[in-house]
């Protein structure tokens, strides 16, 4: 026989909930909160450490609120790379990318 006045168990947050791997990441910060030259820093070292030399003569600028990525590199892959980048430091700035896609002439004897 079944009693109605038993306890319902409380309802508990599914387990991928109640573990802090999955909790929502920390917003990035935006352009008004970190100074420009520490930003411009932030995006340098971010695209070098993840490209390395497949983007050459790199220049970061941050200008009005934009980010502008000026340089050189051989791959439409690597500038995607680069922009990838430093998207991944901004949360909702625009990125101006002119890094041009050269292929450079290997001159031989």
């Amino acid at each position: 026989m079944v009693s109605l006045h038993t306890q319902i168990p409380a309802r508990t947050a599914p387990p991928y909930q109640q573990r802090e791997e999955y909790a929502m990441p920390a917003p990035r910060p935006s352009i008004a909160q970190i100074s420009p030259l520490s930003l411009e820093t932030r995006i340098y070292e971010r695209i070098s450490a993840r490209l390395g030399p497949r983007i050459r003569n790199l220049s970061v600028r941050v200008l009005g609120g934009r980010v502008r990525l000026q340089g050189e590199c051989s791959t439409y892959y690597s500038k995607q790379l680069a922009q990838e980048a430093t998207l991944g430091v901004l949360e909702h700035e625009a990125v101006d990318n002119e890094i041009v896609v050269a292929v450079r002439e290997i001159s031989r004897p």
